[in-house]
């Protein structure tokens, strides 16, 4: 089997690998086609495998010989040959064309895309659609496009594969870690990274547990993460008075911090302020390393419940595969199922009890925090719960079990 997948310049691009990787290992011949020499979003991520190339014939002539065309990313707004890639689409490829869409926000995929997922003749070229669930805010307006039931027709439920890393390489002794919760990712509304600042304010500080965040950018796209810095007075108006429940150790939050383990920075001796510290940027593997001296790693991706798709957070997934116990969000625990086999076990991340829990309006701290004392001060049952949890989500995300399950059901 031969597939080629299609980008031109802003692709989810953790998937896009993992998805390369998965297909490689069942056997399939894939390649990357990149129709934008300019591209420079991949940062850790290998390249070699990338073929920049052009509207040409024999590049069409190349994606017609496939079994399947992967369309990981279609153009951005700024992207200077939409009519030559709209041309292509709808006239030049006859082999099957697959769209995937892994945007939850409409709103958001119009201001990448703009008026692309508008136009009907475009969309309905495509010959199957992958994405989280049908209720999906995008495939919503996908299927008021060209109808629902063709829309239906060409459904498929997108999983998320992911290689975990059995050495271990990252892995740190219970005794090299810290009682701490660090919250791994951007300043996204629907990552909840002000929840860790909740969790410190009823009883996490108080338990004896330090709280941090890494890769906190304050773009104006995360306007309400600017708080984190400053207060704001009666009305809503920043103050010049910095917020008494952060600190930022290192100045300018755009800025990358580097790692070490011998940072004062990172191991400061007590943490006496009891303030969530908040770090910038991350280089990746300083910040996985920095993450795997942490107990917990939080990530409070949650949604509406018909919205999650048994999605999990590739940020989860990193942390969980770098040492430490996840810290979910209930209702996103609630509602997403664990996978085996790509197949739904029918039991969610709660009901198979992985990891730690916090409510969205934290009232649950003395659950949380019982359940943190119980797994720090047990080496036994800390490493029973990180082995658990690995076990079950190395399961969920197998690359092998979800790209056999992709193809199967593009088939059909």
């Amino acid at each position: 089997m031969k597939i080629i997948q299609v980008i031109t310049g802003h692709p989810q691009v953790i998937y896009l690998t993992e998805l390369f990787n998965g297909l490689k290992s069942i056997g399939v011949d894939v390649k990357i086609y990149c129709f934008n020499d300019e591209v420079n979003v991949f940062g850790h991520f290998d390249t070699s495998h990338i073929s920049n190339v052009e509207y040409a014939q024999d590049v069409f002539d190349e994606l017609n010989s496939c079994d399947f065309v992967f369309f990981n990313d279609i153009p951005h707004v700024k992207y200077e040959h939409t009519d030559e890639f709209i041309d292509m689409v709808v006239n030049k490829i006859t082999a099957p064309k697959i769209f995937f869409n892994n945007i939850h926000s409409y709103r958001a995929a119009i201001k990448y895309h703009g008026d692309l997922l508008k136009n009907k003749e475009f969309m309905s070229a495509f010959d199957k659609y992958v994405t989280f669930d049908k209720a999906n805010k995008v495939y919503l307006k996908y299927a008021d496009l060209i109808g629902k039931e063709l829309a239906d027709s060409r459904y498929v439920h997108m999983l998320h594969p992911y290689k975990f890393d059995d050495e271990h390489k990252r892995w740190k002794k219970f005794d090299e870690k810290q009682k701490r919760i660090t919250y791994l990712g951007r300043a996204a509304s629907f990552k909840d990274p002000c929840r860790l600042i909740k969790m410190n304010l009823n009883g996490l500080s108080d338990a004896g547990y330090e709280a941090e965040m890494r890769g906190i950018l304050l773009t104006i796209g995360c306007a309400g993460m600017w708080n984190l810095r400053f207060k704001f007075d009666e009305n809503g108006n920043q103050t010049k008075e910095k917020s008494p429940y952060t600190f930022f150790p290192t100045g300018p939050w755009r800025k990358a911090n580097k790692f070490t383990k011998e940072d004062p920075l990172i191991d400061h001796p007590k943490r006496t302020d009891n303030k969530v510290w908040v770090f910038g940027s991350y280089v990746h593997d300083e910040g996985m390393d920095a993450v795997s001296y942490s107990m917990f790693g939080a990530d409070f991706y949650g949604f509406d419940e018909d919205l999650y798709g048994d999605q999990i957070e590739y940020t989860l997934f990193e942390m969980i595969d770098s040492g430490t116990i996840p810290v979910f969000d209930l209702h996103c625990a609630e509602h997403c199922h664990v996978y085996e086999n790509a197949e739904s076990t029918g039991k969610t991340i709660k009901e198979k009890d992985l990891g730690i829990l916090v409510d969205r309006d934290c009232s649950n701290m003395k659950d949380v925090i019982s359940k943190l004392d119980k797994l720090s001060s047990s080496e036994k049952e800390y490493e029973a719960e990180r082995n658990k949890v690995y076990e079950a989500i190395k399961k969920h995300t197998d690359p092998k079990a979800v790209c056999k399950n992709l193809i199967e059901n593009l088939k059909k």
